[in-house]
Formats: C-alpha cells, structure tokens, sequence
C-alpha cells in the first residue's frame, strides 16, 4: 500500500512541481532530521516542521522578490541543510573554536568564489553585449510596458514573443498581442496552450482565451494533445472565420 501511494502521489507531484522540487521535500527534511536525532518521533516532528518552515519562508521570499517559486524553496532547503550540518559539526566537534574557524574560512572562501564568478560573469556579458546586436529581450518589454502603462509596438512585442524561451513571459506577451491584434495573439495562446504539458499553465492560457471566444470548446486541461486534438482544432478554425 505504501509504495502503490508512494508511485501515485510522485507521479503526480513531479508533473505538477518539478523533479527538484518534489524529491528535495522527500529527501532534505528526512536527511536534517536523522542528522540530528535517532529518535522517531522527534525525527518525525523535526521533519515535519522544517517542511512546512522553510516552504513558508520559501514561498514567502519568492513573493517579495518576485523570483520563481521552485527554485527559491529548493535553494532554500539547500541553504538549510548545509546551516544544519555546519552547526551540527561545531557542536559535537571535541574543540569548538577551531570548528567554527573552519566553518568561518570555508564560508570566506566560497564567498570569495561566488563574488569571482559574478564579476566574471559581468566581464563576459558587457563584452557580449558590445560584441552583438540582439532584439530586446521579453522580460524587458514587459517591463517597458508596465512602467510606462502604454502598449509596447506590435512589431516588439512579436519579436519578443519569438525570443523567449519562458512559457509565462510568452503568455504575457501573447496577452498583450492579442489586445492589440486579436488573430495573431489568439494564435500564440492556441499554440502555447497546444505546446505546454502542466495542467496549471493551460488553465492560465484558457483563461487568456476565453474573453474572446467566450468557449472552451471542450477543452480539457488535464487530458494531453491527443485527447484535446478536436478542441484545439475547433479553436483554430474559430479563429480563422472569427478573423479573416
């Protein structure tokens, strides 16, 4: 019964959150707690905390940097793991003030080497920035556009949708496109909506959509392309007669 469970919450979980996401919850917690007990119910206790801690924390950072929310809690967790083991190391070290100058130079030096690889990082894009001509990026435009509260032109806005590699920018910018030329951001939603695999991303996309048809057409958005093929073609040739 447990591993039947465990497969189905997994399989679901990972197509909903992400790989990282789900195995650092099954892993980071559970490694924190036996790090620091051998007793089960305080293990359990500790595990089921830290879960619902560093997530609230996680989530909470990712809010008010606006940085997605995945990677901001699995970073987190990682951060976490690693404050636990260093401190759990100065603790049970026989000489803790030659512990904590270990733990203190290792940080120094990491931090050293992060600070390396960010300047680094600044040389190499100031020189690809000099060295290249390149159409404005999507995150630039959106931001372009909100700050200034009038419409980015058509023509960026296209360029912008076709330079972008995020499905969530992509679908701010065909939001965008279709207030300005209904056809063509109709077009890139049914696209998006036929390209994305998260059911959570196409309700956003047919939500998008649906001010201007007024109907799903069927549409489902936990079945996959093949099960929707008719919806989808129904809404393509919605189009074609709603906008010739």
């Amino acid at each position: 019964l447990f591993y039947v469970s465990f497969g189905i919450v997994i399989t679901h979980s990972v197509g909903t959150a992400g790989v990282l996401l789900v195995f650092v919850f099954l892993v980071v917690p559970a490694i924190a707690s036996i790090m620091i007990t051998d007793v089960l119910w305080k293990q359990l206790t500790i595990g089921w905390s830290m879960g619902l801690i560093v997530s609230v924390i996680g989530l909470y950072i990712s809010y008010a940097a606006d940085l997605p929310s995945g990677p901001t809690v699995v970073a987190l967790y990682g951060l976490t793991l690693l404050a636990v083991a260093l401190i759990l190391f100065i603790i049970r070290s026989q000489d803790r003030k030659k512990a904590a100058a270990k733990v203190v130079l290792g940080i120094a030096v990491a931090f050293i080497i992060a600070v390396g690889f960010h300047f680094l990082g600044e040389a190499f894009s100031r020189h690809y920035e000099h060295s290249a001509v390149i159409d404005p990026p999507a995150d630039t435009v959106l931001k372009e556009t909100s700050v200034k509260g009038q419409p980015a032109p058509l023509a960026d806005l296209n360029k912008a949708y076709d330079s972008s590699d995020d499905t969530m920018e992509k679908l701010e910018l065909a939001k965008k496109i279709a207030s300005l030329n209904p056809k063509t951001g109709i077009e890139h939603l049914i696209d998006l909506l036929e390209a994305s695999e998260f059911p959570f991303i196409r309700d956003e996309i047919l939500r998008a959509i649906q001010p201007f048809t007024k109907n799903q057409f069927g549409y489902k958005t936990d079945g996959d392309n093949k099960s929707n093929f008719q919806a989808l073609r129904k809404m393509r040739q919605w189009v074609q007669r709603t906008y010739k």
